[in-house]
């Protein structure tokens, strides 16, 4: 545990940016980007809400409270409750700073979900922004089609999650079939997706429990048809030599924009650590090889 918080501590506190040849230490936060980020922001958030929540005064507590990320949907009893119950959380830390967005027409959007009320129920369907460009992967991209077809079933699949009746299911996937086909995606491949999905949704097979084969993921660069070819090749030998295992293939790009581009500032070479170094004496040529976690620059200096 005393290890894990120095870790911790050494992975947020010790946050240093190079920008256009000059560095800064953040001080306050988490660096954008850093996958602790998120954690850390709902580990945070997560502590204190519950105590927050716990002490709201009953006048403008919410009777139904739920949060993702930074996201909250919330529940009152009255439409005046909710300046006080936000000037309430507000207060309460000096970085954060909610504002907030009331229903209209008796309806409101909460991330991906359109919300609506109907008589006592709720109506939930998908939510899209007013920007919102219709533009996915274009079906003449070049990656291969199972990436395709795993973006409509992936938008099917959301439709499902999220509609709540089937009625709404039914006009989401018009909608999603009128926006591929814009991206140049053929109809009969939408049709044919389409029917396998809604098939699986009313297959009522039984689930058999089996002992789980070795899997097996091979990465190959993706080149078209002879990508396809040499994947047959290989799935045939494995099938013949080891039938037991379970083969999948993940295909990537030869060429990555960040293969042509350097998003980051270059560090320079005597600011560098955890390196594996050669040094030079400058007065008699002796050469020391070491290793240091430092900075190369410490180290260096060190020697002389």
């Amino acid at each position: 545990k005393n290890d894990f918080t120095i870790l911790l501590t050494l992975s947020t506190t010790e946050s240093f940016i190079l920008f256009n040849g000059n560095y800064y230490q953040q001080v306050d936060g988490v660096a954008m980007g850093s996958p602790l980020g998120p954690t850390l922001a709902n580990v945070f958030l997560g502590y204190h809400e519950e105590k927050w929540l716990a002490d709201c005064p009953a006048q403008f507590k919410p009777s139904y409270y739920r949060r993702y990320v930074d996201d909250i949907f919330v529940l009152l009893p009255d439409a005046n409750c909710l300046n006080e119950f936000k000037q309430y959380l507000n207060q309460k830390h000096s970085n954060i700073n909610f504002t907030s967005e009331v229903e209209a027409d008796n309806s409101l959007p909460f991330l991906d979900v359109f919300v609506m009320r109907h008589n006592s129920s709720y109506i939930t369907s998908v939510y899209r922004k007013p920007t919102f460009s219709g533009v996915y992967t274009n079906y003449d991209s070049y990656i291969p089609l199972i990436y395709k077809s795993s973006l409509v079933s992936t938008l099917l699949h959301r439709a499902f999650a999220i509609c709540s009746n089937w009625s709404q299911i039914h006009s989401e996937i018009k909608m999603i079939i009128s926006v591929m086909v814009r991206n140049g995606y053929p109809s009969s491949l939408l049709d044919h997706i389409v029917a396998k999905f809604l098939n699986n949704i009313h297959r009522n097979t039984p689930v058999i429990a089996t002992e789980p084969n070795e899997s097996l993921q091979i990465i190959l660069p993706y080149l078209g048809t002879l990508t396809k070819r040499l994947e047959k090749k290989i799935k045939r030998s494995l099938q013949q030599h080891l039938p037991s295992i379970k083969i999948s293939f993940i295909y990537r790009a030869s060429t990555r924009l960040r293969t042509l581009f350097a998003f980051k500032d270059r560090i320079p070479s005597l600011l560098v650590s955890g390196i594996i170094y050669k040094f030079t004496c400058s007065r008699c040529n002796s050469t020391y090889i070491g290793e240091t976690i430092r900075h190369s620059k410490i180290r260096f200096s060190e020697h002389l």
